[in-house]
């Protein structure tokens, strides 16, 4: 579920502030069988997981545009803050019916061996076994940040884009509760913080009216879980973006193409440590190291037109290669395809406004997505590790909404039929994370504004 209120604000014809307040929910409630690893026959040991939790979040957000001029210079101006507050509850369950005098509260189940290569062994006795919560966990991330951005406009064909954002999160010490004992404890890992300056920086040159050419650069962070071989808690990676591209209007201003070229580089990629501190080799996962390299580069092309009055459309097309280009001996092959990527993706979308007659105001609009062939699976390792087989490509895919919205003045409705035909295909995130596409399903949304 997910709430938003938008406010805006126009001081005069050169500032405004914008504030955006969100709210989302969010639950889970699973239970099955994950992560099979078969044997050389096909049998698996299919052992229940159980879980069940509720994430909240809250989004504030506060904008300040304006524009004013130095000498001869212009400067756009855009100052910013904004914070998010999120608070996610889990539960571990164990099972009673499986409990004996030795263990109480077991927290596995095996739900009897399954062959893969017998279908008369996939569907078991039907009967869902009894859980009960054995812990509650609660886990809060604090982030906020803010900004400043200018845009100066140099003369009539070349601007410069200049900006900063700070960035601060903290995720505390969870807290943990034994619901069958009431003993409350804290979590293993202590409260982390972490905080980065991002900078932006950008031209742009217009040597025509209609074409436009453009360089950008900017970093960001993203934060790491785990420790260092001393135990001190790892650092945040910090990922720079590059692009390049290129802007062209044609038949006056009735269609645009735009083609940018990117590069996004994580230069200290957090790697399980291949030595501890004591010179030995290391199998703990959570000791981590900044050995690894990731890279993904692509292009992306955007075609925005107006068809005749009220008729628009909008097409895109984009090509990424992500893959590792360094890990530590052992480590995932460098060069392949992180699982989950998508190689070939595109979209079109077609609407028509009526902009007269008793329909006046009705919005009609069908639109087409595809996404292409992609790895799933496994990764391959370099050796002295030992591959788990090759990658699976699973197949692509194509989808077609139907959507259809009507505005009077203050009110506007908007419903959508998605996936019409009721595609079956995968979205794949890890090894052990491959979901269904959404089926064929119709939403509705009902917005109104306001004049303060």
């Amino acid at each position: 579920m997910t709430s938003q209120i938008n406010l805006s604000h126009k001081f005069n014809s050169n500032w405004k502030v914008n504030a955006i307040g969100s709210l989302q929910s969010y639950n889970r409630n699973y239970f099955g069988a994950e992560r099979p690893a078969g044997n050389a026959s096909g049998v698996v040991a299919r052992n229940l997981t159980r879980s069940k939790s509720q994430e909240y979040s809250y989004n504030e957000q506060v904008n300040l545009t304006g524009f004013v001029k130095t000498g001869g210079i212009g400067h756009t101006i855009l100052i910013g803050v904004d914070a998010d507050q999120s608070t996610t509850t889990s539960n571990s369950f164990y099972y009673p019916g499986a409990a004996t005098a030795t263990s109480p509260y077991p927290t596995a189940f095996n739900y009897g061996a399954v062959n893969l290569l017998d279908p008369s062994t996939y569907y078991g006795s039907g009967i869902m076994p009894e859980t009960s919560i054995l812990n509650r966990t609660v886990a809060p991330v604090f982030r906020m940040g803010g900004f400043v951005q200018d845009m100066l406009t140099v003369s009539e064909k070349f601007k410069v884009l200049a900006g900063i954002r700070w960035s601060f999160q903290k995720t505390p010490t969870t807290d943990i509760t034994n619901v069958v004992t009431g003993v409350e404890s804290k979590g293993a890992t202590v409260d982390k913080i972490d905080k980065a300056f991002s900078p932006k920086f950008g031209l742009v040159y217009q040597p025509l009216k209609t074409s436009s050419v453009y360089v950008s650069y900017a970093n960001n962070f993203t934060s790491n879980s785990g420790t260092d071989i001393y135990f001190n808690p790892m650092t945040p990676s910090i990922i720079d973006q590059y692009e390049i591209g290129v802007k062209n209007d044609f038949f006056d201003g009735k269609m645009s193409a735009n083609v940018t070229w990117y590069k996004i580089l994580n230069n200290n990629l957090a790697q399980t440590a291949v030595l501890g501190a004591d010179g030995k080799p290391n199998s703990n996962t959570s000791l981590k190291e900044f050995t690894g390299k990731t890279a993904s580069e692509g292009i992306e092309f955007d075609l925005i037109g107006k068809l005749a009055k009220g008729l628009n459309f909008l097409a895109g097309y984009s090509y990424s290669y992500y893959r590792y280009v360094k890990t530590a001996a052992g480590g995932i092959t460098e060069g392949e395809r992180v699982i989950g990527s998508t190689p070939h993706a595109a979209n079109g979308t077609l609407f028509y406004t009526f902009s007269s007659g008793q329909v006046k105001g009705l919005k009609l609009g069908a639109s087409a997505f595809y996404v292409g062939e992609r790895n799933s699976g496994f990764q391959t390792v370099k050796p002295p590790s030992t591959s788990r087989g090759l990658p699976i490509i699973v197949s692509s895919f194509t989808t077609v909404d139907l959507s259809a919205g009507y505005a009077f003045r203050k009110l506007s409705i908007l419903g959508k039929l998605a996936n019409i035909g009721n595609v079956l295909n995968y979205y794949v995130h890890e090894n052990y994370s491959i979901n269904p596409i959404p089926p064929r399903m119709f939403s509705a949304t009902l917005a109104y504004k306001f004049d303060l």
